[in-house]
């Protein structure tokens, strides 16, 4: 449910209201089942997503945020430098040079996208 549509964020609240229990019995459990806080899981699951879509298509910066959760680029584009270092166009170059060494196709940056 917390993966299927990353634009949807979901409170404790309203899970814990969907599940029939308390707020604390669900971060309590959730954090037991999986290793980590419903909030965190949910958000290293949107930078995972944001990361395959700048490696895998085209689609802009803008769409991909909106795509995972974000109202706004600068937002995305804050936490996902927080999370992985660099900026999301930083991250779709340099993940594409990395393609372009491994598979040894011509390939040229159009700017599209960007």
């Amino acid at each position: 449910m917390l993966t299927k549509d990353l634009s949807i964020r979901f409170t404790a609240k309203e899970l814990a209201r969907r599940f029939g229990t308390s707020e604390t019995a669900l971060k309590n459990y959730f954090r037991i089942v999986y290793g980590t806080g419903y909030a965190e899981y949910q958000q290293i699951k949107r930078m995972e997503r944001s990361a395959r879509l700048l490696q895998e298509t085209d689609d802009k910066i803008a769409d991909i945020a909106m795509a995972v959760g974000y109202a706004t680029q600068p937002k995305f584009g804050a936490a996902f430098k927080a999370y992985y270092g660099v900026t999301p166009l930083e991250y779709r170059r340099q993940n594409r040079l990395i393609e372009l060494k491994e598979g040894g196709e011509s390939w040229h940056l159009s700017g599209e996208g960007y």
